[in-house]
């Protein structure tokens, strides 16, 4: 019986240890999501700086894509998948954009300071939750 009771505490607590380390793995991805999203946002900005205008879409929309260079070497890749799935570069005209992301914690505070808990995204695509714009978008 004393056995059982330790099996059965240990089996509990190994189910606990790995929640905690999943939440911790989604949260160390949702990080690297922010970093990249900052990188490439200090990109932009030196493109536009040396172009007078943000790149097309295309350019920056190809997950590990060359055509940023030689202010980028390769868009940065999701870290799930090294996909773009969870990220979209939307140049709204040429002086604004917005990149929008899927964070995997959904309970990011984030998602609510920028006020995408019911879903944000360019047009009727509302599979994002967060996003990040050129200095000069007025919301």
């Amino acid at each position: 019986m004393e056995m059982l009771l330790v099996v059965a505490l240990l089996a509990l607590l190994s189910v606990g240890g790995l929640s905690l380390y999943s939440q911790s793995l989604r949260r160390a991805r949702d990080s690297r999501r922010l970093a990249d999203m900052n990188e490439l946002g200090l990109v932009l900005d030196n493109y536009l700086g040396d172009n007078g205008c943000y790149p097309e879409s295309l350019i920056v929309n190809q997950c590990g894509g060359t055509g940023l260079r030689p202010y980028l070497d390769a868009v940065s890749c999701d870290p799930t998948d090294n996909d773009l799935f969870r990220y979209k570069y939307v140049r709204e005209n040429c002086k604004t954009y917005r990149i929008y992301l899927r964070l995997e914690n959904e309970t990011n505070e984030l998602i609510d300071k920028m006020g995408c808990r019911e879903g944000c995204g360019p047009g009727a695509d509302k599979s994002f939750n967060y996003f990040v714009t050129s200095g000069n978008v007025v919301e």
